[in-house]
């Protein structure tokens, strides 16, 4: 059964799901899918057909919607905190226990959703059993201001301090960041002291979110296991498919999807 859920986020903003209930739940695990920043709840179709796998495995889920999807891009220097997507996730965690049964959550969490499912996880360790990141941003502030020429020295540089006093925004990764959200980016990294069982799958090729970062994140944390996809780039595709409809990159999401089938087995 598919079923969309509207509700509202802490601070009033209208938000949008997709709940996924199996006509056999066999399973007392469900799941919570985070999608990355100027994409939506199905992620190119990537979380939508992730949805259907785990329901043809008896598992639940509910995909959303967050104030970095696409539909508020226009509006991200108002809207976009990642306080607010943590807000975000929180209450639709809250929508999903009202419309499912929950016993066992796991949390997933891709890209720009990596990094704040893995920071929320962790911080509500007794709610969750487990934590897949898919190609994750770990380090927001290394992400979106160093490797875009903004940031250095533990400081914005001189690029990104003149943007932000001529427009009260800077662009980075192609989209308005805020002060609000620049100020944040230093303080919700991925929690090196993990608390709960982790998994990271990141492809080889990928130069949207570098894999040295899961690397380097994997020889510093606890309980994490890295999965690397050979040759595949961000959204575990391949090469030169941005919209991720080519049959191979097809073909990377279903060993991706059985990984996380196997990710959760396991808990």
């Amino acid at each position: 059964m598919e079923k969309i859920l509207k509700f509202k986020s802490f601070d009033g903003l209208e938000l949008e799901g997709t709940l996924n209930i199996p006509n056999d739940k066999k399973n007392d695990v469900s799941v919570i899918l985070v999608h990355g920043i100027q994409t939506n709840r199905d992620e190119y179709g990537f979380y939508s057909r992730l949805a259907e796998f785990l329901s043809s495995n008896g598992i639940s889920s509910f995909r959303f919607d967050h104030r970095g999807n696409e539909k508020y891009i226009d509006d991200s220097v108002r809207l976009l905190t990642l306080s607010g997507v943590i807000n975000d996730i929180e209450m639709a965690i809250k929508t999903f226990y009202k419309n499912d049964v929950v016993n066992k959550l796991t949390l997933i969490g891709a890209s720009f959703g990596g990094g704040v499912s893995h920071y929320l996880a962790n911080k509500r360790k007794e709610q969750f059993e487990s934590c897949i990141l898919l190609a994750p941003v770990l380090e927001y502030r290394i992400d979106y201001l160093k490797d875009e020429g903004l940031f250095n020295n533990s400081l914005l540089n001189s690029s990104g301090i003149n943007q932000l006093d001529a427009k009260n925004f800077l662009i980075t990764s192609g989209r308005p960041f805020s002060r609000a959200i620049i100020n944040e980016l230093g303080y919700f990294d991925a929690v090196t002291e993990n608390k709960i069982p982790t998994t990271i799958i990141h492809g080889t090729m990928d130069s949207a979110v570098k894999l040295e970062y899961s690397r380097k994140f994997c020889k510093k944390a606890d309980k994490v296991n890295l999965i690397e996809i050979e040759g595949t780039e961000h959204g575990f595709a391949k090469p030169g498919d941005d919209e991720l409809t080519d049959p191979v990159t097809i073909e990377n999401h279903i060993k991706v999807y059985k990984i996380i089938m196997q990710a959760i087995k396991s808990i």
